[in-house]
Formats: C-alpha cells, structure tokens, sequence
C-alpha cells in the first residue's frame, strides 16, 4: 500500500494532489484548511482534491460557499455545494451576500463580498488557510484586464498563488 496523500483513484490528477501536499506539508496535523467552493468544476475539482489530501495528513478541511444571488442558478449551486461536501464527508458553511456595486463594476463587487464573506467564515471555522480555484483562462483574464487599465510590471503577474 502507498503513502495515503499520494495515492490516488484514477478520478483524481496525481500532479493535483502533490501540489496540495506541497502546499499544505508545513501545517501541524488537526489543523483547518478550508476550500471557496463555488460548485464549479475548478472549485468542485480543488474540493475533491483537498479532501483526499487533508484526509492524509489528518487536516480538517472546510467547504465555504458564497451565495451572491446574482444567477438563476444561485440556489442550485448552493446545494450541490452542501451536496458536494457532504459526499466528501466535510463541513459545509455557506453565506448570503448582498453585492454593492457603487461603480466598481459588478466583478470587483462580488469578488469584494465574497472575500469579506470567506474570511469571515473561516476566521468563525477557525480555519487558517484558504484555498481557491483559479483555470489559466482566469489567469489569462485578469493579465488582459490589467493590462487594458495601464498596469504595471506587478499587474503582468497575474494572480499570485499566495495571499
């Protein structure tokens, strides 16, 4: 039999899991990590992944899913979220958000209502990292989007893999 956080079912992307124990390796056993899972497949793909390696290392792992009420779908996404958890045997906590977009543009103020919103349920989980799901289209995204505004050397960086 194999090391448990490395072994994977052929669902699972091997080089996935060894970045998550890279990432999650200096945490003390029974410690909190938790997940922003929006029920998309990037954060549903990430959920999966965290579990079976937080399972390895004895982490306890969060779910956490904002409700930005701004889709049609929002309230089936916020049950395949509990959904989601609850197959992966992991806590779900999950919060409604009003989005004020006071000339931001609307992106900027949902981003800003569910950090505001994520921090305050891991801060109340006791949790103490945060993983996010970010595609290379996201990536590519906001590269293009700062670049359109002017940006700087920093701003060609994309998002930083450590917050």
């Amino acid at each position: 039999m194999g090391d448990s956080r490395t072994s994977a079912s052929p669902a699972l992307d091997p080089s996935l899991l060894r970045a998550l124990d890279t990432a999650l390796a200096a945490l003390p056993a029974g410690a909190a990590v938790g997940v922003a899972l929006s029920a998309g497949a990037d954060s549903a793909m990430l959920a999966l992944h965290a579990a079976q390696t937080a399972r390895g290392r004895g982490l306890r792992l969060h779910c956490f899913h904002i409700h930005h009420g701004l889709q049609a779908e929002a309230d089936d996404w916020l049950i395949q979220a509990h959904r989601l958890a609850g197959l992966l045997r992991v806590c779900c906590h999950s919060r409604r958000v009003t989005v004020d977009v006071d000339g931001r543009g609307m992106e900027a103020a949902a981003r800003d209502a569910r950090y505001t919103a994520l921090a305050e349920l891991a801060a109340h989980a006791g949790v103490g990292h945060l993983l996010l799901a970010h595609h290379q289209d996201d990536q590519a995204e906001t590269v293009l989007l700062r670049l359109l505004r002017g940006t700087g050397p920093l701003g060609l960086a994309a998002m930083r893999p450590v917050t």
